[in-house]
């Protein structure tokens, strides 16, 4: 019996890790293009746009180097130009950290690991800077990443 209860709860806490970043991701799309765009945002946007439209890339030290700057480009070319598509890899960035304590959850315990991503997906700072063009949300992402 207690096999059973221990498989049925284990299938529950495998699926609560997808929902908490699909729940991330809804919070962090949600009317991501009603803001006007930051000053860095609109340096980024900018340079991105000339990326996509064939100017080529000049790395500046200033910029934060070149990664948000090519994803951000194919994303315009695949879906268009605009505040929203600016916004949406760091949104999905932000929405992927959310679910990296769960490949901790050894060191931090299961409940340990729910406990972290409930926090990030709450935490009103990773909300705001995974909503914002920026590289704020990768750099999190990727050290996390390298921690793991």
């Amino acid at each position: 019996m207690n096999k059973v209860v221990y498989y049925l709860t284990s299938k529950k806490i495998q699926l609560i890790f997808p929902t908490l970043i699909l729940t991330a991701f809804c919070l962090r799309i949600w009317d991501i293009d009603m803001r006007t765009l930051h000053h860095d945002e609109s340096l980024h946007a900018y340079y991105s746009w000339v990326l996509y439209k064939g100017d080529g890339y000049l790395h500046n030290p200033m910029m934060h180097g070149p990664f948000q700057f090519f994803l951000t480009a194919s994303l315009f070319k695949i879906l268009g130009v605009s505040e929203t598509v600016l916004r949406l890899a760091p949104a999905l960035f932000g929405s992927l950290l959310v679910g990296l304590p769960w490949l901790l959850r050894d060191k931090l315990g299961t409940w340990g690991a729910f406990a972290c991503s409930l926090l990030l997906l709450v935490s009103p700072s990773f909300l705001y800077f995974s909503r914002f063009a920026r590289n704020d949300a990768y750099m999190c992402f990727w050290n996390l990443a390298l921690v793991i």
